[in-house]
């Protein structure tokens, strides 16, 4: 896991602050707020366009919005949307199989490990799910 989840929550708090404020959120404005790179506000925000949490208005004058309430809006739906799905989630390097059959204890232990970070990944998504943007922007 990298920090896309981080930084995409703090931009979609920032959406949500410029919603209640009756304006869009810019990329630029949002990156200063941040201290990152225009160019990661405009990635991530694009990958929230893509899961329908983000809004994006082109021209003069255009920017950002939340796409639905930020109390409909969960920490799970910012993670699915910037997080790839098959990624190396805990930074896990896969065990060649050529090493496994060389020596039955790493299969064993490797498969133990990822049964266990499995499971600890669906936890924390099943956390995600029960917090609303709307609950941590204000």
């Amino acid at each position: 896991m990298n920090s896309n989840f981080i930084t995409a929550t703090h931009i979609m708090c920032c959406l949500a602050s410029a919603q209640k404020e009756g304006v869009l959120g810019v990329s630029p404005k949002i990156a200063r707020t941040l201290s990152i790179n225009v160019v990661v506000v405009r990635k991530l925000a694009a990958l929230l366009v893509n899961k329908e949490l983000v809004i994006a208005l082109s021209g003069s004058g255009g920017g950002y919005r939340l796409a639905k309430k930020a109390e409909l809006i969960t920490l799970k739906d910012i993670f699915e949307a910037v997080e790839e799905p098959d990624a190396d989630f805990w930074g896990q390097k896969k065990i060649s199989l050529k090493a496994k059959m060389a020596n039955s204890t790493i299969g064993s232990l490797q498969s133990t490990v990822e049964s266990k970070l499995a499971k600890a990944k669906e936890d924390m998504l099943h956390s995600l799910s029960l917090v609303s943007l709307g609950e941590i922007a204000n």
